[in-house]
């Protein structure tokens, strides 16, 4: 009940910090709107050397044989197409595949590309040794270079 009560007494000393900071009157001061926009206006443009230069983009309305998309529907099917495209085809894995495979007729376990983990699964010693190398850390982490 007690703990209750002092996140009360914490929120109602918010809500009325709160309140005593919007209750301030905005155009007090030195405030000057157009001034300001006229400070902030030149950065909301990109540098002359940058100005209508957009790269070589492929536009998004053009399928990718060319047609132009024009309704919703072709939306949707454009969509379509670019998430086809982009996601990870198994295509694109040939090479990966292809070293998994000769790496399992040599005979090699859980070994991928270059990797050469024995194993992946944590035992009782390795994590025995983890925690040791991160007590280490923390107390030389911890200490002062007076020690």
């Amino acid at each position: 009940m007690e703990q209750k009560k002092i996140v009360l007494f914490i929120l109602i000393v918010h809500l009325v910090a709160f309140l005593a900071g919007c209750s301030g009157n905005k155009n007090s001061g030195n405030y000057d709107s157009s001034n300001l926009w006229n400070k902030l206006s030149s950065h909301f443009r990109p540098p002359a050397e940058y100005e209508n230069v957009y790269g070589n983009f492929r536009s998004p309305s053009l399928y990718y044989n060319g047609d132009t998309v024009r309704t919703v529907e072709d939306w949707q099917r454009r969509r379509t197409e670019i998430k086809d495209r982009y996601s990870d085809g198994t295509d694109r894995w040939t090479a990966l595949n292809h070293t998994i495979a000769v790496n399992r007729l040599l005979g090699y376990r859980n070994k991928v590309a270059m990797s050469n983990r024995v194993n992946h699964d944590p035992t009782p010693e390795s994590n025995e040794i983890v925690y040791d190398f991160f007590e280490w850390y923390l107390y030389s982490a911890n200490k002062s270079p007076k020690e």
